[in-house]
């Protein structure tokens, strides 16, 4: 098992060397987004994404990424697919963990389960096809209220309790979990910190 955390434009600008020194071993990095919870603006980039997924490897931390999802059909997971993966593949040898994308925006997502499953099982199917593994983030309330089953793919999980209670168990495919937010050296403020249940193949990053 190993520490990581995920970063977004909240963080700001991350000190990666300190970042890792302090015992962090990978990160998951905000790539995209849909639709803007509290505006108009629709498909973006995360500004600070190409430097953190630059600094972070150049630090020695193994890196994915993710989009947050807001599609309320198929065709807008499509949509919101292609731009992701248009922003995350100049990257791709920087890019060695999952392609997740963020599955809890109340406000966009379809209340249906059958619907919300096609709209993420449609997104990841095109990460797939792209090259990039596939994972969901989520919680599980949405697994549990929303979904109504586990994905069908590796899961990312939010929730947050105690370190030392350990592993959330009952999920077959989990391979992370945020288990809430903790101060790191080299980032400002509280970061929402993971444990990585998965193995790290000693890999030297590619420019």
């Amino acid at each position: 098992m190993y520490d990581g955390i995920d970063v977004s434009v909240w963080q700001a600008s991350v000190d990666w060397k300190k970042v890792r020194a302090d015992g962090v071993r990978f990160a998951m990095i905000k790539a995209t987004q849909g639709h803007l919870e509290n505006g108009d603006d629709y498909l973006f980039t995360d500004r600070y994404f190409k430097r953190n997924i630059v600094n972070a490897t150049n630090a020695g931390l193994y890196c994915g990424s993710y989009h947050y999802l807001t599609a309320k059909n198929e065709q807008q997971a499509r949509e919101e697919a292609r731009y992701y993966l248009n922003a995350i593949s100049p990257y791709r040898s920087r890019h060695l963990l999952w392609a997740a994308v963020d599955v809890e925006s109340d406000k966009y997502l379809p209340d249906n389960p059958a619907r919300l499953r096609a709209v993420v099982n449609t997104f990841c199917d095109m990460v797939n096809r792209s090259g990039f593994v596939p994972m969901v983030y989520t919680n599980p309330n949405y697994i549990r209220y929303k979904l109504c089953c586990e994905p069908d793919w590796d899961l990312w999980l939010a929730q947050w309790r105690e370190k030392q209670r350990g592993v959330p168990v009952g999920h077959p495919r989990l391979k992370i979990w945020q288990w809430g937010a903790a101060s790191i050296n080299g980032a400002k403020g509280l970061v929402d910190s993971n444990i990585g249940v998965f193995w790290l193949p000693e890999t030297d990053f590619k420019n």
